[in-house]
Parts: structure tokens; sequence; C-alpha cells
């Protein structure tokens, strides 16, 4: 995730990595254990999916023989076909998952989403198969959804999949949101694109959905009485291409003599969420206001706040 600046006093956002404490050392002495691959969780009616994932078990302790063969590569072409097995001897083992995995979301029993997702935990991980216990290593996700996890079963080492609750980056109080939906869930009320197309999407920085605007104009009128410099307001935006967001205040009367707009000029990155938020000015003199979000190409919006000061 980028961190912006944008109009007046915007804030920073930031993004911490989750990190794991160092694994026991096996005890010397013979035995195997199972390192079984769990591939998939439901979480209340939501099921997620680790496809096309392929892990590479090396062992490091006791180090290999000459000529001893170290690595395994482990691979299910079906994901929700149930969970990897390979016996391994007892011992210390690094786990990696290697590139080209793709976290899905199923929405029926032959329909899988594909969702943007960012692997959090350190790759590879360090694990130890121990005689008759049960050892556990996640691998966890930063994506739409709920915090879920897989348990670890009898005997085995569970190669689990996470997905942590997204930082939707919004201001500290924002029980009183007054946007409706933030993340689009339901619909787009409350939004529209004077010049292009809205509709959702399922490239999502947080929850199921996120909204398109084909041209990338987004304008949001806030309720009456509630003027520009009276709230704080949060989002996370996104566009495949590099894009000169600008972010700000529209006048909505046509024939009023306001400025056009008020805001500030922003050039981001392609392929990224960007967080920006903070309290936009008003134009002076002008009775009915929006805030516009702009850019010059397709652009994703999602997990807005909008923050009474």
């Amino acid at each position: 995730m980028k961190v912006a600046k944008l109009l007046a006093a915007w804030a920073a956002a930031v993004v911490g990595a989750a990190a794991c404490g160092a694994d026991p050392a096996p005890a010397t002495g013979d035995g195997t254990g199972t390192i079984r691959l769990a591939l998939q969780s439901t979480a209340g009616s939501t099921t997620y999916v680790l496809a096309n994932a392929t892990f590479l078990v090396e062992r490091v302790q006791p180090p290999p023989g000459p000529g001893e063969i170290t690595g395994v590569r482990l691979h299910q072409s079906d994901p929700t076909a149930g969970d990897l097995t390979s016996t391994f001897d007892v011992g210390r083992y690094t786990v990696t998952l290697l590139d080209g995995w793709q976290l899905e979301r199923e929405d029926s029993p032959t329909t899988l989403v594909p969702l943007y997702a960012t692997l959090l935990t350190p790759n590879p991980v360090t694990v130890s198969v121990f005689n008759g216990q049960t050892s556990a290593v996640t691998f966890r996700f930063e994506t739409s959804g709920l915090p879920i996890a897989i348990g670890p079963g009898s005997g085995t080492i569970d190669i689990g999949v996470g997905v942590s609750t997204c930082d939707t980056g919004a201001p500290p109080d924002f029980a009183e949101n007054l946007v409706v939906d933030p993340g689009f869930e339901e619909d787009a009320n409350g939004w529209r694109s004077p010049t292009g197309t809205l509709s959702r999407s399922s490239i999502a920085h947080c929850g199921r959905h996120s909204l398109q605007s084909s041209d990338g104009v987004f304008v949001w009128t806030p309720p009456t009485g509630l003027s520009a410099g009276d709230y704080a307001i949060s989002f996370m935006v996104r566009s495949d291409t590099p894009v000169n967001l600008v972010s700000g205040i529209v006048d909505l009367d046509p024939f009023s003599t306001c400025p056009a707009r008020q805001g500030s000029t922003l050039a981001i990155s392609g392929g990224e969420w960007w967080h920006i938020s903070g309290t936009p000015t008003a134009i002076e003199g002008c009775s009915r206001q929006a805030f516009k979000l702009s850019a010059n190409a397709s652009t994703l919006l999602d997990d807005v706040y909008v923050i009474p000061q």
C-alpha cells in the first residue's frame, strides 16, 4: 500500500507486517511426522481457497548427508479437492510458498473469484517435525473478508490459509461514518459519475466489492447541512495504470459563479491501493458543494469514511 498526501492536512497510512517467533528444535531420534497443507477455510458463509499453490519443503536440521534429497515440492491443482499430505523424518524444515499462488473466494461450488491479496507471513517459514506431536504454521494474507484460520490436526503439521482483516485506513472514530455503505458491499447509493459509468468490482481493498468508475470520476454529495470543511474523508483508491488523481470540492449549481473546483492533484502509480485522507477545503460562497474524485482512467474506490468534525 502506498502513502499519499493530498489536500490540506492529509494523514499517512501505515502497514505492519506480521512476524512469527522461532520454532523450538525437535528432539533427536527416529520417527516421522506428516505435513498436511490445508488450502481452504470457511468463515461464516464465505470460503477462501489458495489456488495454484506450490510449496517447497526443505530439511535444514539435521544437515542432509552427501547425495541426499533435501527438498520436496508439494502441489495441488484443485484447492477444493482436499488437503495435501506428505510424510517427513523428524527434523527442522523450511516451507516456502512459491510464486504463482492465487487467493480466491468461493462464491458457489463452481465459481471462484480471484482476490487481490498480499502475503504477510515471512516466506519461507521454519517449522519442526516432532514425532507424534502437532506443530502448526500458517501463511497469512491481507485481503477481503473476516479473520480466518485452519486449526492444527493430530500428529501433523498444518500449513493453513489465514486471512486478516484489512486496515481500511479510516479515521480513528468512524462510528459516525456518514457513508452508508463504505465498502460498496450492497450498492453505490449516494455516489454518481457525471461523465462515466459506475459499477461494482470484485477487486476490493476490503470486503467483497469496490466501486469502479469507467473514467475515474466519483461524486459524493454530503447530507443537507454538512458543508465542506466540516468533515474529514478517508478512502482507498486504485488504478491499474498511472493516473493523475484530482481530489477536492466541486460546486453542484451550474448557474453559480463559484470556482469550478478546488482541490489538489497527485500522480499515483498503477496496480496498488493508495490511502488518502484529510479535511477538504470549502469553496467560499457556494451553497451546494460535493466531494469529487477524478482520474484520467478507470479507477477503483473502496472503504470510504466521512466523519463530522
